[in-house]
């Protein structure tokens, strides 16, 4: 004797979407009994959203949106659902309209929707910041070799994020040794990388990307540039820019004097380094230069790097440098340790591998001169709300 098909209308109501499908599988329950069981617990779910939505609209011109099954559909379908359960729904009322709000203003609306916006917005309409808009730029340019550029451009940036700035730090060089300072053994020009200061939740991540200048040609006579308009995009979100502009690359240098950088003159106290100073201040301060005409010579200062006080000569070499340079010489200086060559051995900064040391204390207050000198730039810009990692 073959068992009698069970009752849809005796089953219990099917509490969620993983019921309706168990539902569909019992034996005499046909393809129709499920769809419209599946439209009636969804009617409810949108029902319950809806009401919540209207509760929450402002005062304007009410638009109705009414997403509740047609009569002729539950008259047609099985009643699943018991009725008394929909007597109870029509007794509390239908959920209040769906309000939208009025017209936004275009000059709000286009600080809002950044997906939407880029979609069909050309890239150039919306990727490149202009000058106003771009964070603080540090560049930090040597016309010697070996005066350690990049050193001072990882281990400021890690002091910088220590301080809770969010930074980016961009080598000109395709395969220069910034990354190293971070733990990385690969070489990514183009890519925008992030890395996590191992100093806890307190400390900004730091950004490094290595631009690739061969890749946009220019002569630095164009504010278009389009090697400035890619580092002008990788570091909209930043709160500071710090650049290591390749050694006695004129070009370079030129081109990126457009955004009106900081200047920071890394400097040892030899004779082989301070005999490019004044090689250095013709090139910077050109009047027939036209990225430098318009620029003050207060924005160039100059930094004595591995300094050892108990030297006769750096002793001599730093009074020379005060009468010649003035107040463009930092009162500050970076002591000589070997703890620094061997943090990037560790594949970190001095920050990180001797916190306590005379010169994780100098970079510290490098840091804080800067920050006092130019301040960071507020974070949260709009049309950025995620970055990738």
């Amino acid at each position: 004797m073959t068992e009698k098909p069970s009752d849809p209308e005796q089953s219990p109501p099917p509490e969620n979407i993983a019921a309706l499908y168990a539902r569909a599988r019992t034996p005499g329950t046909t393809y129709w009994d499920f769809s419209a069981s599946r439209k009636e617990v969804l009617g409810r779910f949108r029902y319950r959203i809806a009401r919540e939505v209207g509760e929450a609209g402002s005062a304007a011109e009410p638009t109705v949106i009414s997403q509740r099954p047609s009569q002729q559909a539950r008259e047609e379908a099985p009643q699943l659902v018991p009725e008394e359960s929909l007597e109870a729904t029509e007794t509390q009322g239908l959920p209040g309209p769906v309000r939208q709000k009025g017209p936004q203003p275009m000059d709000a609306a286009a600080t809002r929707w950044f997906a939407l916006h880029s979609i069909f917005a050309p890239p150039e309409e919306i990727s490149t910041p202009s000058l106003e808009d771009r964070p603080p730029m540090v560049a930090v340019f040597s016309l010697a070799g070996g005066v350690g550029k990049t050193c001072l451009v990882a281990t400021l940036g890690r002091a910088l994020a220590a301080l809770g700035e969010h930074v980016l730090l961009a080598d000109t060089a395709v395969y220069g040794p910034l990354p190293l300072y971070f733990g990385s053994r690969e070489f990514k020009p183009g890519v925008v990388r992030t890395f996590s200061p191992p100093g806890g939740e307190r400390d900004a991540p730091v950004q490094v990307l290595t631009l690739e200048p061969e890749r946009y040609p220019g002569d630095g006579a164009d504010e278009h540039d389009p090697l400035l308009g890619e580092l002008g995009r990788d570091g909209r979100d930043a709160s500071r820019i710090l650049v290591d502009i390749g050694t006695a690359s004129r070009q370079v240098t030129r081109r990126l004097l457009l955004l009106r950088p900081t200047i920071l003159v890394p400097i040892l106290p030899d004779i082989s380094s301070v005999a490019t100073v004044r090689s250095l201040e013709a090139f910077l301060f050109n009047p027939a230069n036209p990225p430098n005409r318009d620029r003050e010579t207060g924005s160039a200062f100059y930094l004595l790097n591995q300094f050892d006080a108990s030297s006769p000569l750096h002793l001599d070499v730093r009074e020379t440098l005060q009468q010649q340079l003035g107040d463009r010489l930092l009162p500050l200086v970076l002591r000589r340790s070997s703890a620094v060559s061997e943090a990037l051995a560790e594949g970190t900064t001095v920050i990180d591998y001797a916190p306590g040391s005379a010169v994780a204390e100098d970079y510290m207050h490098l840091a804080g001169w800067l920050r006092s000198f130019s301040a960071p730039a507020a974070m949260g810009h709009p049309g950025v709300p995620w970055s990738e990692l």
